[in-house]
């Protein structure tokens, strides 16, 4: 009798279908609107829209969401009302059943920040004030409200909401374009801020991603925000040479195009040029003729800039060198002539 009830339970275990385990991934688009921002998060078909680029950047965002299965946001964050990060929010919320809208308690008199106040009002989204440690869910991502701890009334850039993203043991720092101010507000929380991945503040300015702060979230790798050859200098050799100076692995939106972080919970990979292309094209992308990002050494004394093989570029000193990945007119915008030696 016992080998008769063995046998049948042996047959149920063969006949029995085995369903696979189906492996779900968590993925950060970092999208190319160029000089703005906009990063889609997605997990389990959940999604959330961080900024919304420049108000021509709608459209473009849109497809983008589309092509990628967006159907619904839960949350949208504009970080703070300047047009770079909220120009095309109006157009996606009246694109997309959007649930909630976290936005920082301020205002701004421009036509796009209108515009987004009343495309929130139709579309009866919840809005949600940021207030320092707050936890929400995405799917299998949690995020933690790092900022703004108070309003600047001076700038609004202080004023942006700041997150932390974490899927199991991957984690992601996002800070919109707060400046030093916000960032010591966000170190003096107490809340542990290290992280993988640092979307790097206001486009890689001067006046973000301190010393302190970077230490602080010590990443391993960094994404920057930024159009190619922009009027700012962005992101600033000074920026850039803190990144290098701890071998984080840099990503920029003018050189990669979109860039997509695809977490797992245990380990993080980057592909480039993801499923949609960027917002905006890059002239690679669109046929155009195609540049590549080349190393550069700074003289900050001099005001000369040179090619890392030069050997007058290597003998500047530590305290007058800057390291700097990028284009060469981005540099002489900044006011740096180049060597006549290299002739970089």
């Amino acid at each position: 009798m016992k080998r008769i009830t063995l046998i049948l339970a042996l047959l149920m275990l063969i006949t029995t279908p085995v369903y696979a385990v189906q492996k779900t991934e968590e993925k950060i688009h970092f999208i190319d609107v160029g000089q703005a921002d906009c990063t889609l998060v997605e997990s389990n078909g959940m999604y959330m829209l961080i900024d919304g680029g420049e108000e021509d950047d709608g459209e473009p965002i849109i497809k983008y969401l589309k092509d990628n299965g967006v159907d619904k946001l839960t949350y949208i964050i504009a970080t703070h009302p300047h047009a770079d990060h909220i120009g095309g929010i109006d157009d996606v919320i009246d694109s997309f059943v959007t649930e909630n809208v976290i936005m920082p308690k301020v205002s701004a008199t421009t036509y796009c920040f209108e515009r987004m106040i009343n495309s929130i009002a139709r579309s009866k989204a919840k809005v949600i004030e940021p207030v320092q440690g707050a936890v929400y869910t995405l799917g299998d991502f949690t995020f933690t409200i790092l900022g703004p701890k108070h309003y600047d009334s001076d700038d609004l850039n202080n004023d942006s909401v700041a997150i932390k993203l974490v899927n199991k043991n991957d984690s992601f720092i996002f800070t919109g374009d707060a400046q030093t101010e916000e960032e010591n507000d966000i170190i003096d929380s107490g809340i542990d801020i290290s992280a993988d991945v640092l979307k790097v503040g206001h486009h890689g300015s001067h006046s973000s991603t301190s010393d302190a702060f970077l230490n602080k979230v010590a990443p391993e790798y960094a994404v920057i925000s930024v159009g190619e050859d922009n009027s700012y200098g962005h992101p600033a050799p000074s920026t850039m040479e803190k990144l290098n100076n701890r071998n984080i692995k840099i990503y920029r939106t003018d050189i990669h195009d979109t860039v997509t972080a695809v977490s797992t919970g245990n380990g993080i990979t980057f592909t480039e040029n993801s499923v949609g292309g960027g917002a905006r094209q890059s002239s690679a992308a669109v046929g155009g003729s195609v540049r590549t990002a080349q190393t550069y050494i700074l003289n900050k004394n001099s005001m000369k800039f040179h090619k890392d093989t030069c050997v007058y570029g290597k003998k500047t000193s530590p305290t007058n060198k800057l390291v700097y990945t990028g284009y060469a007119d981005t540099i002489k915008a900044l006011g740096y002539t180049p060597c006549k030696v290299c002739n970089p």
